[in-house]
């Protein structure tokens, strides 16, 4: 029962500031993102909504995409025949994650914006990554190119939790059209990180 009045209470708290304040933003972001496992450049992307709750601290709602795609670094070509083969390994790793959290603003005016967003997140993962290749040559094998083996012992398709911490600074133009950067550095529970750094666009509404 206790912790029940403690939950309605919280949710009295947050009501009370959504009718102090309207404040909100429509953003969009765009930037360099570096996949932990295998460290794999690639970007990420997303859109974001946002919604004061409180002085300088607002609710935070979007949708999140990341590409990764790299040679595994064993670069493989082999002639058969008189012909030159590329036999690479190519790997791609690619997800769609929601999040939710907050973000507070360390500084707040009408051109200036700078905070730190906590966000929980859901991640689906795909990945063509293999745990374990090896290769075998043709004066082992006595075959007359070189033969693959690969295994994997994990799924390719993955669904997590995780959070990212990020950083981001923005400036507002004329009818609160703003541009701006954001850092930030995100993990989950199937064990992947990753670092990012971009570019923001956005509004903001009634400031």
């Amino acid at each position: 029962m206790r912790n029940l009045i403690i939950v309605i209470l919280f949710f009295i708290v947050l009501s009370t500031h959504s009718q102090e304040s309207k404040k909100s933003t429509l953003e969009f972001h765009f930037g360099r993102a570096k996949h932990g496992t295998g460290d794999i450049d690639g970007f990420l992307y997303g859109v974001q909504y946002q919604q004061a709750f409180g002085k300088k601290i607002y609710w935070v709602g979007g949708f999140e995409g990341t590409f990764h795609d790299a040679p595994n670094g064993d670069s493989l070509f082999f002639e058969y025949e008189g012909e030159t083969f590329d036999s690479t390994i190519r790997f791609v790793t690619a997800g769609m994650q929601l999040v939710a959290g907050i973000k507070y603003n360390f500084l707040e005016n009408k051109n200036h914006t700078f905070g730190i967003y906590a966000l929980p997140l859901l991640r689906y993962q795909a990945t063509s990554i293999n745990d374990i290749i090896d290769t075998l040559y043709p004066i082992i094998t006595d075959v007359p190119v070189p033969v693959r083996i690969i295994i994997n012992e994990e799924p390719s398709r993955t669904l997590s939790f995780g959070g990212a911490l990020r950083f981001n600074y923005n400036y507002t133009f004329n009818k609160g059209l703003y541009l701006g950067v954001l850092a930030g550095f995100q993990t989950d529970t199937n064990g992947d990180t990753m670092l990012n750094a971009g570019l923001t666009f956005g509004k903001r509404f009634n400031f």
